[in-house]
């Protein structure tokens, strides 16, 4: 993965980390176009991230997950992972800050 792929793919999930619609729930599509994102990177990467990714899990059947905090653990997880991969002037210029 080129350097610009990776911070774009770092970029666009630390965007949607930080715009999640509702504090108690996620909406299936923001969690399968955060999925895309972590299949952009494995395929990118040649890695396997299958252990980041929402699925279908933790949906409901109105097309919820109930569990927000365990996505945007999931999308942190992720972000820490791909910042070591990272120089850290550009993750801390994204906007995201590891713990």
């Amino acid at each position: 993965m080129s350097q610009d792929e990776l911070l774009r793919v770092f970029s666009r999930v630390a965007a949607q980390r930080q715009n999640l619609t509702r504090p108690d729930y996620v909406f299936k599509e923001e969690c399968s176009s955060y999925d895309e994102l972590v299949e952009r990177a494995q395929k990118a990467l040649g890695i396997d991230l299958e252990e980041f990714k929402v699925g279908d899990k933790h949906l409901s059947p109105n097309g919820r997950v109930h569990y927000a905090d365990a996505v945007r653990a999931l999308m942190d997880g992720l972000l820490n992972y791909l910042s070591t991969m990272i120089p850290a002037q550009d993750v801390q210029r994204i906007g995201f800050h590891p713990t």
